[in-house]
């Protein structure tokens, strides 16, 4: 049975929308899409000062697979296309591309390599603003009783002032 899998999209290196647009060819040789949000550009979180702003955006999939083997793709595909994995680092280094599954339907993951939801989804913007506009009415997994929508209000009031990020036109 098919997962409805979140797939955040980000890049703030190089030519950014080129980038997630073949993120995007990328995720559908994957799964089919079942949504894709707007792009979005936001200023850097937790990154080196001097850091570009990121274009963002979010997919939804609908995944029939193993969730460490879909890690696993994505983090290959980063690769291949220059992202330099830390590991340990607790700031975000600049990256043509960055892939991160955000849920997994209703099923909460823990494991030594992923966590489900993604652990910061509730307080990025960059996040819960594609999301909301491709699922504003989703609950999101692991207990949680708040749909995307109040989430992102909630995140905009606590985090308004320190995030900006901005439907591209």
């Amino acid at each position: 049975m098919a997962l409805m899998i979140g797939v955040a999209l980000g890049s703030n290196v190089g030519n950014r929308r080129k980038s997630l647009d073949e993120a995007v060819d990328f995720l559908q040789t994957i799964a089919p899409l079942a949504a894709l949000s707007s792009y979005y550009v936001s200023q850097p979180v937790e990154c080196p000062p001097g850091s570009d702003y990121f274009y963002n955006a979010v997919a939804q999939l609908r995944y029939d697979g193993d969730l460490l083997e879909l890690l696993d793709r994505l983090q290959q595909y980063e690769i291949a296309q220059g992202r330099a994995r830390q590991p340990g680092r607790l700031t975000c280094a600049p990256r043509p591309i960055d892939l991160d599954i955000l849920y997994a339907d209703r099923t909460p993951v823990v494991t030594g390599r992923l966590i489900l939801p993604h652990p910061r989804l509730t307080r990025r913007l960059f996040v819960l603003e594609p999301l909301a506009e491709i699922a504003p009415d989703l609950v999101v997994p692991g207990g949680a009783t708040l749909t995307v929508s109040e989430l992102l209000a909630r995140c905009r009031r606590d985090f308004g002032k320190e995030q900006v990020c901005l439907k591209i036109v």
